[in-house]
């Protein structure tokens, strides 16, 4: 699996993201753009809130911290998916641990 590092902000609006390793070609052969699953467990694992983010890993690779829904869809494009096609609340896709899809730092 081949990694390329960005310095500094995202594109597509994000800029609160730095120093990311972006995980490419991470589809495999799935139809549809999806991300193939590795011994059933879903391929985004996003961990808990911590300081100003929530760290976010594909298929095991680092992808980033993301400070919310935005900087994780900018992750899911990077690695191929239609972020239009993305439901966050899918437990096929993502692995939520320490809160859900509206559980980010710094909100009441």
């Amino acid at each position: 699996m081949k990694s390329r590092q960005y310095y500094g902000g995202c594109s597509g609006g994000v800029t609160a993201v730095r120093g990311v390793t972006a995980v490419t070609d991470v589809r495999g052969a799935g139809a549809g753009g999806r991300l193939e699953h590795m011994n059933d467990k879903p391929p985004v694992l996003v961990h808990p809130p911590a300081g100003t983010g929530r760290r976010v890993e594909i298929r095991g690779q680092r992808a980033g911290t993301a400070t919310g829904p935005r900087d994780l869809l900018e992750f899911l494009r990077r690695a191929g998916l239609d972020p239009d096609e993305v439901h966050l609340d899918d437990p096929s896709l993502i692995e939520w641990r320490g809160g859900g899809p509206d559980d980010w730092p710094g909100q009441l």
